[in-house]
């Protein structure tokens, strides 16, 4: 009986290798003749709307910084305020910082004033006090005018971009390699 299962496993990933390789190969050829998409993202607005108000005639485009005002840490909860409130095809920047940074202080923190606020624990206390049982750092949330429970979103990451170093721009630090979380 182990004898079969093993001769299966054996005569299936070849297979799979080969349909993984076509998907990829297709996949490649989608975006040819395309423009990017982030050519057709409009530029970033000097405001942040906290409440709906009139629909705009065009998709806008906000940013929100980290900061101890927009993150959570440790939790996420539809009870928290939202930071901003967008209109359906809103493009929205979301600035987001790694729980890993306080592996290494001096590459992922120092120099960053967002990051060093966010870290901040001292015997005084927090800046971001509210903490939850969880690791992770949230960003937002975001509230979409006129969804309502139930509704399905459609959430597109048009592009990614490392943070730079505060010590050094020219730097960029998501994790810290040198650690060894039992890998």
């Amino acid at each position: 009986m182990a004898e079969n299962r093993k001769m299966r496993g054996l005569k299936t990933r070849p297979s799979l290798f080969v349909a993984t390789l076509v998907l990829c190969l297709m996949a490649s050829f989608l975006s040819v003749g395309m423009p990017p998409v982030s050519a057709a993202v409009p530029p970033i607005e000097n405001t942040m709307p906290t409440s709906c108000g009139s629909r705009a005639t065009s998709p806008r485009h906000y940013e929100v910084a980290a900061s101890p005002e927009t993150v959570h840490w440790g939790y996420y909860s539809k009870n928290r305020a939202p930071v901003i409130a967008i209109n359906s095809q809103d493009y929205v920047t979301l600035e987001t910082i790694t729980h890993h940074a306080g592996d290494d202080y001096d590459r992922m923190i120092a120099g960053d004033p967002a990051i060093e606020d966010i870290y901040s624990w001292t015997a005084e206390g927090k800046i971001v006090s509210d903490r939850g049982p969880g690791v992770h750092i949230l960003t937002g949330p975001v509230y979409v005018c006129g969804a309502e429970p139930g509704d399905l979103l459609e959430v597109r990451v048009v592009d990614l971009k490392l943070r730079p170093s505060g010590l050094d721009p020219t730097k960029t630090y998501g994790s810290n390699a040198s650690a060894w979380w039992g890998f």
